[in-house]
């Protein structure tokens, strides 16, 4: 957001902890689910909405009392261990093993080895805690699921109709609220830094409805909407990443009857047919397909390893070359938000003149981040909280349909994390540990 509105988010958000209204701290929460851009920028850092409050609850609540909340709802908070490993490799690729950059006389005092590895843990943690902060925002306000539904919906609906009006007008609304790089024209917004994030975003979200809805038996026509008004954020996104993901989800669902199979390879059939004869779609989305997918060519330099790997987007790419001449960093990973420079010889692809230097970014492959960050121990850690979780969702829930929804919904999540990493992810957790605990406790009444 632009700096007066940051100031004024921050204090707002300050004022609602203080007064104890958490029903719209929730509001804050779900804004910066679908919309990336409600951000604070302080320091050169840039801070989701979500990410500020999650932080605010772990330091007034959950910080030294992180027994007391295991034990009241009934789990064990795995994830700390994850949190414990990122603190040892920062220090021990800050201190001990200091990664090397050839740009780190000229890079921004945020950019710098130690800062990074302090802004990176300081991220991770919030993510992290949004596990524990969203039961405890909505044990608060004890909410009832039309809540949450009309909610969500009504933000969707927002986005989507900011996306259509900022499009026809230049983006004037994007650049009256917010500070946000003008990357491409001629693209779908919505409340995102960029067209891919909307269609991420608007994933999770179309996810997160589907279940509201059918855990309601299919009678709360908010989270029906919801869900359709996500799918066509989607499609306006002509995000290729987020395509093959909603395909890949989609396929997998089908799978569990010939019917549901047959309507949906029609349906993609389609889809297909009627979105290649969209101009964008046709001249960008399917030629990029072709030349990074099919043909290997994302624009990085290729390297020593199969030739395979050039097959993926240059970020990942780059990855997977780093990891091929360096498997020993496969175990624990390079610390926290330190693969940035740990591998930035094979992630330069463009030298940024105006700027004198080259900040390369993250893989942004899901499963890649999480083993850049704290390698295959860190992906073990998570994936022991994933199934522990189900664990718990099959023994408190009574009702066989809304078990399986919110099966479906940790299944798809946990699937959608290994490709598209998001905030959503740990949300999503939060809320179902907050859904069976709620159970729980009506199963001992």
């Amino acid at each position: 957001m632009i700096p007066s509105l940051s100031i004024a988010a921050c204090l707002l958000i300050v004022v609602y902890f203080l007064n104890n209204k958490y029903n719209l701290l929730f509001v804050l929460v779900v804004l910066s689910l679908i919309g990336n851009l409600f951000s604070v920028h302080i320091l050169g850092v840039r801070m989701k909405f979500i990410s500020i409050i999650s932080l605010i609850i772990f330091f007034f609540f959950i910080l030294g009392r992180l027994r007391f909340y295991q034990n009241n709802l009934k789990f064990k908070f795995y994830l700390k261990y994850e949190l414990l490993l990122l603190f040892i490799t920062g220090v021990l690729f800050t201190v001990f093993f200091p990664w090397e950059s050839q740009f780190t006389d000229i890079v921004s005092f945020a950019q710098k080895l130690e800062m990074k590895a302090l802004i990176g843990f300081t991220r991770i943690l919030s993510d992290v805690m949004i596990v524990l902060s969203i039961p405890i925002i909505l044990f608060k306000i004890k909410f009832k699921q039309n809540f949450l539904s009309k909610l969500f919906f009504s933000i969707i609906l927002l986005q989507f109709i900011v996306s259509i009006i900022d499009f026809f007008t230049g983006y004037y609304l994007r650049q009256l609220l917010f500070d946000a790089p003008e990357l491409l024209s001629d693209r779908f917004f919505g409340f995102n830094h960029e067209p891919r994030a909307l269609g991420r975003n608007s994933l999770f979200a179309m996810i997160f409805m589907q279940h509201l809805y059918k855990s309601s038996n299919n009678i709360d026509i908010y989270a029906k909407l919801g869900r359709n008004v996500a799918f066509l954020s989607i499609i306006i996104s002509f995000s290729l990443s987020t395509y093959i993901a909603f395909i890949i989800i989609y396929a997998i669902t089908s799978l569990k009857s010939l019917k549901t199979l047959f309507v949906t390879v029609f349906s993609f059939a389609l889809l297909f047919f009627v979105s290649v004869k969209i101009p964008y779609i046709k001249n960008n989305t399917i030629p990029k397909f072709n030349r990074i997918i099919l043909e290997g060519k994302s624009g990085g330099t290729v390297f020593d390893g199969p030739e395979i790997f050039s097959h993926f987007e240059a970020t990942n790419a780059a990855y997977l070359y780093f990891i091929w001449e360096n498997p020993q960093h496969l175990l624990l990973g390079t610390g926290p938000n330190l693969i940035n420079i740990a591998y930035e010889k094979y992630a330069l692809i463009n030298w940024q003149e105006d700027k004198n230097y080259f900040v390369s970014v993250a893989p942004t492959l899901g499963l890649f981040r999480l083993l850049a960050r704290s390698g295959i121990l860190g992906l073990v850690i998570l994936l022991i909280f994933v199934f522990k979780l189900k664990k718990r969702i099959l023994i408190l829930s009574r009702n066989d349909v809304i078990r399986q929804s919110r099966l479906n919904l940790l299944y798809l999540s946990s699937l959608l994390l290994l490709m598209l990493y998001n905030q959503w992810f740990y949300f999503v957790l939060g809320y179902l540990v907050y859904e069976t605990f709620s159970e729980f406790k009506k199963n001992r009444l």
